[in-house]
């Protein structure tokens, strides 16, 4: 990454156009310029000294998802059909969901059938909850999910998940998954 000075009339004209707490100015000049895909950093990652942090990934969700499969899953799961973004390996079974966009809000829905698929397979399940703008995913056990199903009397045949991204808690299930979130 490249360093550069700006003069102090610049730096408060990034500061008055950031969002507080969020951005860094090299995400608030890219979002002024218009410059490829921009994002902002969740709260507990943003560093005090207004350094650019790189957390935009510039990635569409093809990508992202390729990179946390080769990340936290290296035996190389394949696409499990007719699902687009579930993979199969020879002990897990990955389905993911995408939101892509800068948010604090993050809005999910695992239909009846996919999360069906999951509950009755014998595999390793996993439910990634990503959003590739941010560079962040969940990625939670469905074992750990389906506990929190139970305790929560959750009735549906299918999950809804708000997440708020600031406090890391799934709304539905008023459960904190900071555990289970991991940065790319």
């Amino acid at each position: 990454m490249t360093k550069i000075d700006i003069d102090q009339e610049v730096f408060e004209f990034l500061q008055k156009n950031a969002k507080p707490f969020v951005d860094t100015p090299n995400m608030v000049i890219r979002r002024l310029l218009h410059i490829g895909k921009f994002s902002s950093t969740p709260k507990s990652e943003v560093k005090s000294t207004m350094e650019p942090t790189g957390t935009s990934t510039g990635m569409d969700t093809n990508e992202f998802v390729s990179t946390v499969l080769s990340k936290d899953f290296p035996e190389g799961p394949q696409r499990k059909s007719p699902y687009r973004f579930m993979f199969e390996s020879a002990s897990s079974l990955i389905y993911f969901q995408n939101f892509n966009k800068d948010s604090a809000t993050l809005w999910y829905r695992i239909n009846q059938k996919p999360f069906k698929v999951l509950k009755d397979s014998r595999k390793k399940c996993f439910i990634c909850l990503t959003n590739p703008a941010e560079g962040v995913a969940y990625l939670i056990p469905l074992e750990e999910i389906e506990k929190k199903l139970i305790t929560s009397k959750w009735s549906r045949d299918y999950l809804e998940i708000n997440i708020d991204h600031v406090s890391s808690k799934w709304k539905e299930l008023d459960w904190d998954i900071k555990q289970y979130l991991k940065t790319y």
